[in-house]
């Protein structure tokens, strides 16, 4: 692939981009999203190396500009400074780096009160190994923080390179009780059949751990094989305990099952990756480093877990849709979203000046009444419901003159506040289906980043809500809805069931991940705003299961792939935009209609019964 003279990405005029987004070297990229906008850090000096780690900035994960370097480099002068990660917490972006000469490497953390420049190395060494590198801060849901990281393992069955985790005492202190995560098990994950300094043996390599949670269980994807060649590669493990006695359980045997992420046609060595939520904080990406012309150079593609299958739409080079963005309020003192969706998420980060910081967040409904209210002031956190009336003070575990990131999320009859990622406060929640007004005031001097609407809702079914209590429907007189092991299960055996949830919109992303019987007729419908058939999408696994719907609606039949794995949960992801409809099965494209452009939703239909794992609506547009 030919590169560009210029470190921008291709844009084409449909809404669409090319890998890779950031041109020049950039190996190992991590990103961290604050404030509404991405930052960038990579492996290595700066151009006129005089610092460390090059930083980029984006606001929409794409376009990309060099904002300089982070850190000096520490006194001991050691030659080699590697894969970055930068957290925040309380006003403090806390870099943990690995450096030293390859044979010996160390993990340090550096502080700074900026996330682009200004990290001054903190004068402690976190690890005891002689070989430590790659270092991933995980924070758990009830705050508790761990270090995963690589470290060499000479007396496994396949010797080489794995990953670790430790429990962190704090920012700079681990408790000094690594625990092994993924350790080499294929031949996929060999870095050199003999390798010379080693020994001359098979040595192996498992690396760059990054970790996600869902629904109670742990993902770490790490990069096995050889960096410096098209062997390199992404896998993942799971774990149902972060300290779980036993290593975490691989799946990807690199034969049967091969990596999610690798070399494809002209992408060569893809991998050190990092995750982060996209612009509407609903889209999750994996940037990732590849090849070309002898450097690597950052990609972001779309990615998504399936049960306790992860998924990786890439690696690409061909035209991407962009990142869908939110809606976002710019203005002085008084922000205000009109005719909201009832399911939505609101994220603000702010901070309040000191003493007399002030911060109102405030939902009406649509004859103008107040239906709930989160206050920011003197320090706390304050929430009131219609329900009572009354305000409740929130737990406090951040410092509010700093900046915060709250996220306020209602769907169905559930109100969440996040503060930080961690879940602040949890009640019920009721806005009758109507239209909804979110007023956002602050006091002068109280700074507020961003202020980002997503309008939809996501479904994991991991609460005790039941169907109608999330806002399903069943639209069908034979539709049956109910509950079963953190899953939604639509229809029956002895009559045709429809459902549905959410607001109509012009432009939408649904995606869902079902599990369907062999025999089953299943598929799915386009409603219109007053929930009137505009087609169905026949994906019945016989051609002799009939749906039952009236023959008079346009109907076109599907097949989804043999490549997609044919029992257990598959994604299914709907895009309408611009009055297109495409369907794809996990990356699969399976079909594209011209469509209305007036508000529509998806309804799910079947036959029989269809178990539903995690179902997301996301508005796209203003």
């Amino acid at each position: 692939m030919a590169r560009s003279d210029n470190c921008e990405p291709i844009l084409h005029s449909d809404n669409s981009y090319t890998n890779p987004v950031f041109q020049r070297s950039f190996p190992d990229p991590f990103v961290l999203k604050f404030g509404g906008a991405f930052y960038g850090y990579s492996t290595g000096f700066s151009s006129d190396g005089q610092l460390v780690f090059p930083v980029i900035s984006s606001n929409d994960l794409i376009n990309w500009e060099n904002a300089g370097a982070a850190m000096e480099p520490i006194p001991s002068a050691p030659p080699l400074y590697w894969a970055p990660e930068v957290t925040y917490a309380n006003g403090r972006f806390y870099l943990y780096y690995s450096c030293g000469n390859e044979i010996h490497m160390e993990l340090r953390v550096a502080v700074s009160d900026r996330p682009d420049a200004g990290f001054v190395d903190s004068g402690v060494r976190l690890t005891n190994e002689q070989f430590a590198i790659d270092a991933h801060v995980f924070s758990d849901d009830d705050g508790e923080k761990y270090l995963f990281y690589a470290t060499d393992f000479l007396e496994h069955s396949h010797i080489g390179t794995g990953t670790v985790v430790d429990r962190m005492l704090d920012w700079f202190h681990l408790e000094g009780n690594p625990r092994p995560v993924t350790r080499a098990r294929y031949d996929w994950q060999v870095y050199d059949p003999r390798r010379a300094e080693k020994g001359n043996v098979r040595w192996h390599t498992i690396e760059g751990p990054t970790v996600l949670k869902r629904k109670g269980k742990y993902f770490q994807m790490f990069s096995g094989g050889n960096w410096k060649n098209e062997s390199y590669g992404v896998g993942y493990a799971v774990s149902e305990s972060l300290l779980n006695s036993e290593e975490w359980k691989q799946s990807i045997d690199g034969t049967t099952i091969l990596p999610m992420l690798r070399s494809v046609d002209e992408v060569l060595g893809p991998g050190h990756n990092s995750v982060v939520l996209g612009p509407n904080n609903r889209e999750l990406f994996c940037v990732y480093h590849s090849w070309v012309n002898d450097e690597r150079v950052m990609s972001v593609d779309r990615m998504d877990v399936v049960d306790e299958r992860m998924i990786l739409l890439g690696p690409t080079i061909s035209a991407q849709p962009l990142p869908f963005a939110p809606q976002s309020a710019a203005g002085p003192d008084t922000r205000t979203f009109d005719k909201v969706s009832p399911d939505f998420l609101l994220e603000a980060t702010t901070r309040l000046s000191t003493n007399c910081g002030h911060a109102r967040f405030e939902i009406f409904d649509e004859n103008g009444s107040s239906l709930a209210g989160v206050e920011l002031s003197d320090g706390k956190g304050y929430f009131r419901s219609q329900a009572d009336g009354q305000s409740s003070v929130l737990p406090q575990y951040a410092l509010f003159d700093e900046y915060q990131c709250l996220w306020i999320e209602v769907n169905g009859r559930r109100l969440q506040l996040k503060l930080n990622g961690r879940v602040w406060h949890e009640s019920s929640f009721d806005g009758e289906g109507g239209d909804i007004r979110i007023e956002v005031t602050r006091s002068a001097g109280t700074e507020i980043l961003n202020l980002d609407l997503t309008e939809g809702f996501v479904d994991l079914f991991e609460t005790d809500l039941d169907a109608e209590e999330l806002g399903w429907v069943g639209l069908s007189d034979t539709t049956e809805l109910s509950s079963d092991h953190q899953s939604l299960v639509i229809g029956n055996e002895s009559g045709l069931s429809i459902a549905a949830k959410g607001r109509s919109f012009g432009d939408f992303e649904f995606a869902a991940n079902l599990s369907v019987p062999a025999s089953s007729g299943f598929g799915f419908v386009l409603l219109s705003d007053n929930d009137q058939i505009e087609m169905l999408i026949d994906l019945s696994n016989v051609e002799t299961v009939p749906l039952g719907i009236d023959p008079a609606i346009p109907t076109e039949r599907v097949r989804v792939p043999v490549a997609v794995p044919p029992r257990g949960y598959r994604q299914y992801r709907f895009v309408k935009q611009n009055g297109n409809l495409s369907l794809d099965v996990e990356g699969c494209d399976l079909a594209r209609y011209k469509v209305s452009s007036a508000p529509s939703r998806i309804g799910i239909v079947t036959s029989d019964r269809v178990s539903v794992e995690m179902v997301r609506v996301t508005k796209i547009g203003s």
